[in-house]
């Protein structure tokens, strides 16, 4: 999200200091104790013919790669409609987990039907905000917003790669109230025509309409 926001950002000042917290975030991360941790983790998967093979998931991530192969077995059995809402941890998966990945979760609980359906709600979702991000209105309030949700929306789809943000019920709760108010504010061509239509008390239009024209003397009463 905070890579997003330094990339759409218009200044460069603005830029340069938001890459410069990003690789300070970096570096601290990495020099703490959790992140020496999280790095000897990752060091220490094994290849990937063996997690898939053999099962070794000596780790977080080397489990899920498990996972995910086990659960796209199952969904080769029922490609077309998958087995239904909330059961690719109930009833699909061997440890009742989550499948840590919500692209193949719709696939397996809702076939390629379901999963066409739930990328055409991602790419329409992707397109409102992003039409509102590259729009030539001035930065302001409005774009600020549109920035926010954009960077959002990524963070989710960069998320649902290795996460269950579809069901991650406070999050979703609070980016549809965001992108509700984004697409409700009005777009460039719909801002314009607003602001010609109001015109100030007292203009030439307005003097006209209150004004009526002189009655010609030669036409009869």
């Amino acid at each position: 999200m905070t890579a997003v926001l330094v990339v759409s950002s218009s200044q460069r000042r603005i830029r340069s200091y938001g890459v410069l917290v990003v690789l300070c975030a970096l570096v601290l991360f990495c020099a703490s104790d959790y992140g020496q941790s999280r790095l000897a983790s990752l060091r220490s998967t094994p290849a990937l013919s063996e997690v898939t093979v053999l099962g070794a998931v000596p780790n977080s991530f080397a489990w899920r790669l498990y996972h995910w192969k086990l659960l796209v077995a199952e969904w080769a059995e029922r490609p077309l409609l998958g087995y239904g809402l909330h059961t690719s941890g109930s009833r699909v998966s061997p440890w009742g987990a989550d499948a840590h990945n919500d692209y193949l979760r719709y696939l397996v609980e809702t076939g390629v039907v379901g999963s066409l359906f739930y990328l055409a709600l991602l790419g329409s979702v992707g397109t409102s905000l992003y039409r509102r991000v590259r729009g030539r209105r001035p930065a302001g309030t409005d774009r600020g917003l549109a920035f926010v949700a954009f960077s959002v929306f990524c963070a989710w789809l960069v998320g649902s790669l290795a996460g269950n943000f579809i069901t991650a019920t406070s999050f979703q709760y609070g980016f549809w109230a965001l992108l509700g108010v984004v697409l409700g504010l009005p777009e460039e061509g719909e801002a314009s025509t607003a602001a010609r239509g109001r015109r100030p008390p007292g203009s030439r239009a307005e003097t006209e309409k209150r004004v009526p024209a002189e009655r010609d003397p030669r036409l009869p009463p």
